[in-house]
């Protein structure tokens, strides 16, 4: 079930595919917190992006963690 939720995690066989999708899971939220520092001066938009920035960085962190579970091969 983890597979369908993170695919990027589980493709983390080697040392550089780590690092390439750990960069990604760091980027993605970065980009999107400057999209959202754009648009939170309209408040009910701002709030909608924070509560779904908050999802995301979640989702991130989830997804790092996997990777490296992967890449130590903890979970298969």
């Amino acid at each position: 079930m983890l597979a369908k939720l993170f695919p990027l995690s589980y493709r983390a066989n080697s040392l550089g595919s780590l690092i390439l999708y750990i960069v990604l899971y760091v980027i993605l939220p970065a980009v999107l917190g400057v999209v959202m520092g754009i648009l939170s001066g309209i408040p009910v938009i701002g709030w909608i992006l924070g509560i779904a920035m908050s999802l995301i960085d979640l989702y991130c962190f989830i997804g790092i963690i996997i990777a490296i579970l992967v890449f130590l091969k903890v979970v298969k």
